[in-house]
């Protein structure tokens, strides 16, 4: 059997360990949760180094993007770099390529009208490709990348708007720990009520689970929330709060939403390869791989 590791700075509360078939090939996946230590999460990395197919980077980002742009994420960069003989992989592609087919899946199987509905996004430098897909099915959007990741009061209502103060931006917040940016370890478990007023302005909340998660209001009452990385504890929540739909990118494995990069990473050990652009679109294709969606 093929081995691949999700290795998280997030919470080991929610490690796990599964198996599936991916291309004809058992693949066992694995994450481990370094509850926000990045040294912990660099001496997975060397340990891991050549022992498996395959890495996932769980809470930080090799790059990121404003429009199809990349700007390096230095801190990520410098973490993959201590494992040169595994292919490492943060998800990027799957959310590139994989993602943004939720938007017109839904459209097709559930009739799902986005046309002049309100989208919260959590980060567009995180899932670029989704925000320009539900614009593209008529969404309006409320960008949450510096309220989610820097606290600041300035939503985003438009792509372009954000484009031009991200490319204004991005090469100095490259260089931030990944810390000061996005909730690690325990923060991820964490609930604080905040931004309100965007939560009930939106229709759907959209993008990373954990940016979500973490101020969220107590009612939710008729939202669609498209995300992944769900645990079951956070169904119970989302249909306690009265939200409508959930839909994560992917089906759930033994109970559980995995994140991106370690949907990636199991792929990238079951082709023995990274797998570029459309490759692995066709690879979730063709393991019948489809959105899964929850109405409560």
């Amino acid at each position: 059997m093929r081995q691949a590791v999700s290795v998280s700075l997030g919470s080991s509360q929610n490690d796990y360990s599964v198996a599936m078939e991916l291309g004809g090939e058992r693949v066992g996946l694995r994450r481990m949760g370094t509850d926000g230590d990045v040294r912990r999460m660099a001496g997975l990395l060397r340990q891991l180094d050549g022992q498996v197919e395959a890495i996932g980077l769980g809470g930080i980002n090799l790059c990121f993007f404003c429009g199809r742009k990349p700007y390096p994420f230095h801190q990520g960069q410098e973490l993959a770099g201590l494992a040169p003989d595994t292919p490492v992989v943060d998800g990027s592609t799957l959310k590139e390529w994989v993602e943004p087919e939720t938007i017109p899946f839904l459209a097709r199987n559930w009739g799902l009208d986005f046309q002049g509905r309100t989208a919260l996004l959590a980060s567009a430098l995180d899932r670029y490709p989704l925000a320009a897909a539900m614009k593209a099915h008529g969404a309006r959007l409320i960008v949450g990348d510096a309220m989610f990741a820097l606290g600041l009061p300035v939503p985003f209502h438009s792509l372009a708007a954000f484009n031009l103060v991200a490319g204004l931006t991005l090469p100095f917040f490259s260089h931030f720990p990944i810390g000061s940016l996005y909730p690690l370890g325990e923060r991820q478990l964490e609930i604080r009520p905040r931004w309100c007023r965007y939560y009930r302005q939106a229709d759907i909340l959209a993008g990373d689970w954990h940016f979500l998660r973490r101020h969220l209001p107590q009612r939710l009452d008729g939202k669609i929330v498209i995300t992944s990385t769900v645990t079951a504890s956070d169904r119970d929540s989302l249909s306690a709060r009265g939200a409508k739909t959930l839909v994560t990118f992917m089906p759930a494995i033994g109970g559980r939403s995995l994140a991106a990069n370690a949907w990636e990473a199991a792929f990238t050990a079951a082709a023995g390869r990274r797998l570029q652009g459309r490759e692995l679109l066709e690879a979730v294709w063709s393991a019948g791989l489809e959105p899964e969606v929850t109405v409560f």
